[in-house]
């Protein structure tokens, strides 16, 4: 699997590639200025996944809102298009550990979001993103095509989603599917 760990100050110059007038700039460096004082104000997922989510529908326009148990998923004609996995910015077990190692159970989410997605007939997904309110990790969804003819990572699929296992936590997807990732399966 390849990533790209990008900033978000990177992230928001590198892919916002329309030439700005004055005025958006403005506009754009106050929701910007605006979001990273108000998001940092309290240290509680909800809250902070509500200050990324403002931030990207007032800068970018994005239809933004949940998905099931997606946190957060930006729709294009009513369908998801992007999953984002928002953990709070102290939630150190859940997150990233560090840019060049994206293993988490944060990833691991969003690689059952994005399977539930696919198995419910949405092959329109375009990108994963693994955040909180300052760091970025973002996914193209062809990276996560290989889980889904990774049999292995089918069955954890099944045994959790299709009730086949013996046990059909969520929590065991996410243990067996980190376990076997950390062992290299998967790549």
């Amino acid at each position: 699997m390849t990533y790209h760990y990008i900033p978000l100050e990177d992230f928001l110059t590198d892919y916002h590639t329309i030439e700005p007038t004055n005025e958006e700039l403005q506009a754009f460096k106050a929701h910007l200025h605006t979001y990273l004082k108000r998001s940092t104000q309290q240290d509680n997922e909800e809250y902070q996944k509500n200050e990324i989510n403002d931030f990207l529908k007032k800068v970018f326009h994005y239809r933004i809102n949940t998905k099931n148990q997606i946190d957060s998923a930006i729709y294009d004609d009513n369908k998801v298009k992007v999953i984002i996995e928002a953990k709070r910015i102290n939630n150190k077990n859940e997150f990233p550990k560090n840019k060049h190692n994206p293993l988490s159970k944060a990833l691991c989410e969003s690689v059952l979001y994005f399977l539930r997605e696919y198995h419910k007939g949405n092959n329109e997904i375009k990108h994963i993103i693994l955040c909180n309110p300052i760091e970025f990790f973002i996914f193209d969804a062809d990276e996560l095509k290989r889980f889904i003819d990774n049999k292995t990572i089918e069955q954890y699929y099944k045994n959790c989603d299709k009730k086949e296992g013996i046990k059909t936590s969520t929590d065991k997807f996410y243990k067996d599917l980190e376990s076997y990732l950390m062992g290299g399966g998967g790549e």
